[in-house]
């Protein structure tokens, strides 16, 4: 809690992420995978896990927008030494069922 009346809250939401693409842009592909090699789908997983933070109104959480607390890194699924991408802005918004 952030604030005592009217009530805040601060929520962090921990989460992997992995994006699959399909037909990567040249260049991309070399820079991650041998030429010549077969040409599966480029699958990018996060470097660490993704920190995202709301400020809630109310809780449960009906339609709280969260924001990553740091620019997250992408990497290769199979060499998280090596960052390819970043994610700079990853608004989400979170409702309840």
């Amino acid at each position: 809690m952030i604030r005592q009346f009217p009530p805040r809250f601060v929520q962090p939401l921990i989460t992997g992420l992995a994006i699959s693409i399909e037909n990567p842009p040249k260049g991309l592909r070399e820079r991650v995978a041998p030429r010549g090699t077969r040409q599966e789908p480029l699958v990018l997983t996060t470097k660490k896990p993704i920190e995202l933070v709301g400020r809630l109104e109310s809780f449960p959480p009906r339609g709280a927008e969260y924001e990553p607390r740091e620019p997250v890194e992408l990497v290769p699924e199979d060499d998280s030494g090596t960052t390819i991408g970043r994610i700079l802005d990853l608004p989400a918004t979170v409702d309840v069922l």
